[in-house]
């Protein structure tokens, strides 16, 4: 299983049975958008040439592009996430607590993207660590909601998986990895081992779809 929000943004080309090339093209507009979010947000922070520069290097970088043609998370998790970073640290110079709610809201959908995010609930009071260290005066009920907001974002899916698979991972994605990588490594030992063997594990194969959607590629 894997968490929900890259697959619910399939299910309109699955339904529509969407060539891979609309969503290529879906997918590099939103990192365009995120690109400019980032400009607009990166301007706050430093020089308005030096954000100029670094989302000009980020728009003409082409390995993102290649990346954001296949069916990966990367385009919409990127836009999100690197759009909360920045809303914290704009919090941290301002102190505004809107800022800090919607770096909330966007860690708790980056999260629903790629379970790679979710540890970083912790830059949450953390922000709020900073904040003390100009102040002298921790900002328990900004980071309090703003923890609760990322909760609020995420629990559904944790429900789910509780309720249905009795577990609270956001995703199986990393055991199947292990399982792929190291199910080979397994087999070729068994071989050297004894090399009248002939049963062998199942493979997963974890390539990137080229073809029409179906519902099986979600």
């Amino acid at each position: 299983f894997r968490t929900t929000l890259y697959p619910l943004f399939l299910v309109p080309f699955v339904s529509l049975k969407a060539s891979l090339y609309i969503v290529a093209i879906i997918q590099n507009i939103i990192a365009s958008i995120g690109l400019v979010i980032f400009y607009f947000l990166a301007k706050k922070l430093v020089m308005p040439r030096i954000a100029f520069g670094a989302t000009l290097l980020g728009a003409l970088e082409p390995f993102t592009a290649l990346i954001n043609s296949q069916i990966l998370t990367e385009a919409i998790f990127t836009t999100f996430f690197l759009s909360a970073l920045l809303l914290l640290a704009l919090f941290i110079v301002d102190e505004r607590p809107q800022k800090l709610y919607f770096a909330a809201v966007l860690l708790g959908l980056s999260a629903l993207a790629r379970p790679i995010s979710s540890p970083f609930l912790v830059l949450l009071p953390l922000a709020g660590f900073f904040i003390y260290l100009k102040n002298k005066q921790f900002p328990f009920k900004k980071v309090g909601i703003s923890i609760l907001l990322c909760i609020a974002i995420v629990a559904p899916w944790l429900s789910f998986t509780w309720n249905k698979l009795h577990t609270l991972s956001f995703s199986s994605i990393n055991g199947m990895q292990l399982y792929a990588y190291h199910g080979k490594l397994f087999d070729a030992w068994r071989y050297q081992r004894d090399q009248s063997i002939t049963d062998q594990l199942p493979e997963i194969s974890l390539d990137p779809i080229n073809e029409t959607f179906s519902a099986a590629a979600i």
